[in-house]
């Protein structure tokens, strides 16, 4: 009797993989802009927590995000 031959398994969305952009609204002109590490800017805060910020492209202001929200993958190696 023959082997049974399975057909090749196909990852559709894994979790190991990380997303390297998040969607976030602009807190000045309320864009929506898809934001990627690199547009990504580290900001020490001993009082309230770490964030990033980035710069909305439309309106010129910074918004600021809770390091907690940004996924590992996503954010920028450390400089130094």
């Amino acid at each position: 009797m023959p082997a049974l031959v399975r057909p090749a398994m196909k990852v559709i969305k894994s979790p190991k993989a990380g997303k390297k952009t998040k969607r976030f609204k602009c807190s000045g002109c309320r864009a929506t802009l898809e934001v990627g590490g690199k547009d990504l800017k580290f900001q020490a805060d001993p009082r309230d927590g770490n964030a990033y910020s980035f710069t909305c492209p439309e309106c010129k202001q910074d918004t600021w995000i809770a390091a907690d929200l940004i996924p590992q993958a996503m954010r920028p190696a450390a400089r130094g």
